[in-house]
């Protein structure tokens, strides 16, 4: 697609947030790239923990500046901050 030509847009660990923004991309007709990475929890409580994912989507970087004004739109993402992530 545009491999050498994006720019990261967004990440994010937020489902909710990164399906409104990539919703909010395709009514406007801009072009995207998206990737899940899967972040391991590291402790004992790890299988009754819900498996994090962060979101990266990536845009043109034609793209960037239109798309990042329809990102502040929606407004800052609610759940910005994950409490028991360990590293």
């Amino acid at each position: 697609m545009f491999v050498w030509h994006r720019e990261e847009l967004l990440v994010t660990v937020s489902t909710e947030y990164y399906l409104r923004v990539r919703a909010l991309l395709q009514q406007n007709d801009i072009k995207m790239q998206c990737r899940q990475v899967r972040i391991r929890h590291h402790g004992k409580q790890e299988m009754l923990q819900k498996p994090l994912a962060q979101y990266h989507i990536y845009v043109h970087k034609e793209d960037l500046e239109r798309a990042s004004q329809l990102v502040q739109q929606i407004g800052p993402e609610e759940n910005a901050t994950v409490e028991y992530l360990e590293w």
